[in-house]
Order: C-alpha cells, then sequence, then structure tokens
C-alpha cells in the first residue's frame, strides 16, 4: 500500500477483504520506504501508515498489522524487505 496514492480506488484491499474472510487470516500491510513528502521521519510515516491501515481494515471488518520499513533504495530492497518483515513481523 502506498500513502501517496490514498485517495484511489483500492481494488486490492477489496481482494485481501475476500481472500482474509475466507480462510479467516489478518491482513498484514508491508510498505518499504524512504521518508519523504508524506512525512518527515520514518516513526512518522509508520504512524500515518498505520492509521490508513486501521482504517481500510474497520471499513473492510478485517483485523490488520503493519509493517513499515525503510530503506534508501526500496526497490532494490524490496524482496528481502518482505521476507523480513513476513519472517520478524513484529520487530
Amino acid at each position: 500500500m502506498d500513502l501517496a496514492y490514498a485517495e484511489r480506488p483500492k481494488p486490492h484491499l477489496h481482494l485481501a477483504k475476500g481472500m482474509t474472510g475466507w480462510l479467516q487470516a489478518e491482513t498484514f500491510n508491508i510498505r518499504v520506504t524512504t521518508p519523504g513528502a508524506l512525512a518527515k521521519t520514518p516513526k512518522e510515516y509508520a504512524t500515518a501508515f498505520e492509521d490508513f491501515a486501521n482504517e481500510q481494515g474497520r471499513l473492510h471488518g478485517q483485523e490488520v498489522s503493519t509493517k513499515v520499513l525503510t530503506s534508501q533504495a526500496p526497490v532494490a530492497d524490496m524482496d528481502a524487505a518482505i521476507i523480513l518483515a513476513i519472517d520478524a513481523p513484529f520487530i
């Protein structure tokens, strides 16, 4: 999920709702990012991302968790960051 596009339609969230409901699972949102225009610090961005994910969870009746990982090269680090977040989601 990308907060820069928070106002756009979110078909992926509808898909996640269907899958998590069917599997009786929780949605885990991961974002690999660099601080920028949306937030001045990684902590500020993580708070905004968590608020956004929680609101979407309420709208779709889902339990959600979030993890924001900061990287100087988010595209290059994406795969490793996702694996890190899945292996240790609450570090």
